[in-house]
């Protein structure tokens, strides 16, 4: 019983100490409508205005995600960041659908931030 008690605390212990080396980072994706005749948007990264809140020791993780500029598929988008490991957590329309944003998180391990 002891040995198992003994377990049951440290594998707490580990988890807790995994938790804390992570770190959530955020990433908005805007959508405008191209015209009202085509289900074409122009869709760029908005990363934020502080670069400093949003810095990666591997420059490969902003490559990656600016790959969503020039898309114009919304779904495209989607299955980009998916397949990178972002999830979408809020999306929001403006101008009657003119403008559609959309937010993304993915937690990453301390190391890999600046």
């Amino acid at each position: 019983m002891r040995t198992v008690l003994s377990f049951i605390c440290l594998s707490f212990i580990l988890y807790t100490a995994s938790a804390q080396s992570t770190i959530e980072k955020y990433c908005q994706i805007e959508a405008y409508h191209k015209n009202g005749f085509t289900s074409a948007y122009s869709i760029r990264l908005v990363p934020g205005n502080v670069d400093s809140l949003f810095s990666f020791k591997d420059s490969d993780v902003i490559d990656h995600l600016k790959k969503v500029n020039g898309l114009t598929s919304i779904s495209d988008v989607f299955n980009l960041l998916a397949e990178q490991g972002w999830k979408l957590i809020a999306s929001s329309t403006l101008g009657n659908g003119a403008l559609i944003e959309f937010y993304f998180k993915k937690d990453f391990d301390r190391k890999d931030v600046n």
